[in-house]
């Protein structure tokens, strides 16, 4: 706990302080919980409960640090925009898309696949498919 009440003016390095410390702990959760199994000792089973209930408070304690922690411009940004495009999404899936449907339908000369493609933490989908170009080119 000394640990943390240094860094309590800095929520950033008090955050990052509680995960490490959680780290640890189910790491020894995971080495005494094993023990215990092998070996029925109580003081390991009071040892490993203790842990168990130090895990929860840290993560109490990360909860309160999340929830006190005003949102930086940038995030109040990001999110302004996350919301537009929900709402875009939203008014998208409650139109009537019959005509557009058959307009790509005319298009298309077979089904579309899409394929889920991920490039290190980020992803992206694929799309295949073949078009008819005399439909595509008929009206120029």
């Amino acid at each position: 706990m000394k640990l943390i009440r240094e860094n309590m003016d800095d929520p950033k390095a008090e955050e990052r302080t509680l995960r490490r410390q959680i780290l640890r702990l189910e790491a020894e959760i995971a080495n005494l919980t094993k023990t215990v199994a092998e070996t029925g000792s109580t003081s390991l089973a009071r040892a490993l409960a203790e842990r168990v209930r130090e895990v929860a408070q840290h993560r109490a304690r990360l909860r309160g640090i999340s929830k006190k922690r005003p949102a930086l411009p940038e995030e109040k940004a990001i999110l302004a925009r996350l919301r537009e495009e929900v709402n875009d999404w939203r008014k998208l899936l409650r139109a009537d898309v019959s005509a557009e449907r058959r307009a790509l339908a005319s298009l298309l000369a077979g089904p579309v696949h899409i394929q889920p493609v991920r490039t290190g933490r980020q992803g992206h989908f694929k799309f295949a498919g073949e078009l008819r170009p005399g439909q595509l080119l008929q009206g120029a």
